[in-house]
């Protein structure tokens, strides 16, 4: 029989590749397993290094002089995140005791080191680290990161700087929000918030009077959420002064004011169907029984968000029962405007 040359090199290649792929296959469920090894083998070393130091941390902000481990070179990230979930918790004295252990065991200059690091876990847990430090040494480091095109990092910094010295962060984290959209607004009312209304509710009014009306809706809840009450009549004057459909929008969900009951009830009447929405669902909020008539209106607006809006604002009417909202929707003689009441009565009986 004749040697075929072709044929029997094409079999010693698919043996060869179907050694190697073997051989590949083998090494990932080997570097699998390592990997899964060394997963478990830093979870249990940072627990250790947990359950080592959370009662001396704990007993040291609680005003007591507990013996500290000797602290490996190893555990310092574990416990400087450790230090921070603490710092969370506490106010006032705790907290200053806090800071004073983190200095003595050399990690606050730790902290400083790494926010000049590539490592952005590291440069994260640097800024939580300072911002709870709360040193004005470092607002320079700190705000050299507030334009980190990285959000959490960037937001981190803006975080930092409120804790540092709210009066002072005030421009420049405002500024910052309104170039970055991306920013979440639950977020950054949260951190407004922490840092207190004394120190942005002004400057917070005064960046909202002077944007446009895009960065205007975001900053508009921002206000509102920072302190609701005293942001009313700025609400109200954008009420009055605008013409944008987003901010009308915006201002009404927010704005509390009876105030401005009259400009509300001029938006019933606005071509873009989400105005009227929230038209009727401001009037739900501080309306009275004189609007009755226009959220009636409202029940046969061609849009069902307002249809529904209204029939919630109806049944908001004080005194109005149960059987007297029964007897509104057996009276109306429009079907969209039944079906919309006869929902709403359904969902709030279920309350």
């Amino acid at each position: 029989m004749g040697f075929d040359f072709s044929t029997d090199l094409a079999l010693l290649l698919a043996s060869f590749l179907g050694l190697g792929a073997l051989a590949l296959t083998f090494t990932l469920i080997v570097l699998v397993g390592l990997m899964r090894l060394t997963s478990r083998w830093r979870e249990r070393a940072a627990a250790q290094t947990i359950a080592r130091w959370r009662p001396a941390l704990l007993r040291h902000a609680m005003g007591e002089d507990p013996t500290f481990p000797a602290l490996r070179r190893s555990e310092r990230p574990v416990l400087l995140l450790l230090w921070n979930q603490i710092a969370e918790s506490l106010r006032g004295p705790s907290h200053d005791r806090l800071r004073v252990v983190l200095n003595l065991l050399g990690l606050g200059a730790l902290a400083r080191r790494w926010l000049t690091r590539r490592n952005r876990d590291r440069q994260w847990l640097g800024l939580l680290t300072l911002g709870h430090l709360a040193q004005p040494d470092d607002w320079d480091a700190v705000q050299g990161l507030l334009s980190d095109p990285r959000s959490y990092l960037s937001l981190s910094a803006a975080r930092a700087l409120l804790q540092i010295d709210p009066a002072r962060a005030a421009a420049p984290v405002l500024a910052e929000i309104v170039r970055r959209p991306e920013w979440p607004v639950a977020r950054l009312a949260l951190l407004l918030r922490e840092a207190g209304t004394q120190h942005l509710f002004e400057p917070l009014r005064e960046r909202l009077l002077q944007s446009e009306p895009a960065s205007q809706v975001r900053l508009v809840r921002l206000l509102a959420a920072v302190d609701a009450v005293r942001a009313s009549p700025t609400l109200l004057a954008l009420l009055k002064g605008s013409d944008h459909n987003d901010l009308l929008s915006m201002c009404m969900q927010h704005v509390q004011s009876p105030a401005a009951l009259p400009r509300v009830r001029e938006l019933t009447q606005h071509p873009v169907w989400w105005v009227r929405s929230q038209a009727a669902a401001a009037l739900a909020r501080f309306g009275t029984p004189a609007d009755k008539p226009l959220l009636l209106r409202l029940l046969s607006d061609p849009q069902w968000w307002v249809r529904y809006r209204a029939a919630q604002a109806l049944l908001c009417t004080p005194g109005l029962t149960r059987q007297a909202a029964q007897e509104l929707h057996g009276s109306l003689g429009d079907r969209y405007a039944r079906d919309v009441l006869a929902q709403a009565i359904v969902e709030r009986d279920m309350t």
